[in-house]
């Protein structure tokens, strides 16, 4: 299969009409995931996510009861990382991190396939996988954020596949990026893309309609989050909700 190339000009754009700033800050995963974050850093952030109601805090297996803990009282989803970043556990140690951390408290589940299999072509694999994990996670009424890791795959048609599998199933979110994945350039430094317009194109296109895309990885700031909005996101990962929804609140009046 040759790769895919879509005209943005001309890719059918959902309206931002009726968009404001609450209605953004609910499609907003405030994620708390990177290594060296304190537990202090973490109580404080999970402050800002209750101070401007994001639709959820996205967060560490080790967390969750945590993070549980402070949005009681709240509608803001508690969304657990599993396998996180590089979905290289065996498929059981998955399945038993996906089942640790609903028992904690998660509400929602953003699992790394296995991107080698995928790369592979181990087809077979990477279906019983999402299968399992899937129903696993709608077994505790959960939603399912399967996370494809463009950048560390090789073609379109692998993301393709990775759509129709996750379509297949019924999962409730493909989601581009971790965000922790990096390529090396030639110079020797490392660097990611994300959410790329073409993948988020691509990853709409391709998967069923009742599937909803979650743009992470380059869509820090308002505008980028609204061009991935317009291309068919309807959840952002990001850190710095604060300043995004301020940002929202500047643009819109409200």
């Amino acid at each position: 299969m040759k790769e895919v190339t879509f005209d943005e000009k001309t890719f059918p754009k959902v309206s931002l009409e009726g968009l404001d700033s609450a209605k953004i800050a609910k499609m907003v995963d405030h994620s708390l995931l990177h290594p060296s974050m304190t537990d202090q850093e973490f109580e404080a952030e999970c402050e800002t996510a209750r101070k401007y109601n994001v639709g959820a805090v996205c967060v560490k297996p080790y967390h969750v009861k945590r993070a549980a803990e402070l949005m009681a009282g709240t509608d803001i989803k508690v969304a657990a990382v599993v396998a996180f970043p590089h979905g290289n556990s065996t498929m059981e140690i998955k399945l038993a991190e996906a089942r640790q951390v609903l028992e904690d408290g998660a509400t929602e589940v953003d699992f790394v396939v296995n991107i080698g299999k995928a790369v592979s072509g181990d087809w077979a694999y990477v279906d019983e996988e999402i299968r399992r994990l899937v129903q696993l996670i709608k077994s505790y009424g959960a939603d399912s954020k399967v996370i494809f890791e463009n950048d560390m795959l090789t073609s379109d048609e692998q993301k393709i596949k990775l759509c129709r599998i996750c379509s297949k199933y019924k999962v409730t979110f493909v989601k581009t990026s971790t965000g922790y994945c990096y390529k090396k350039d030639t110079d020797g430094k490392y660097y990611y893309d994300g959410a790329t317009h073409h993948d988020l194109m691509l990853m709409r296109t391709y998967s069923d309609a009742e599937v909803q895309v979650k743009a992470a990885g380059a869509v820090s700031t308002l505008e980028p989050v609204l061009t991935a909005y317009e291309l068919g996101a309807t959840r952002f990962g990001l850190k710095g909700a604060g300043k995004l929804v301020e940002d929202a609140k500047a643009k819109f009046g409200k």
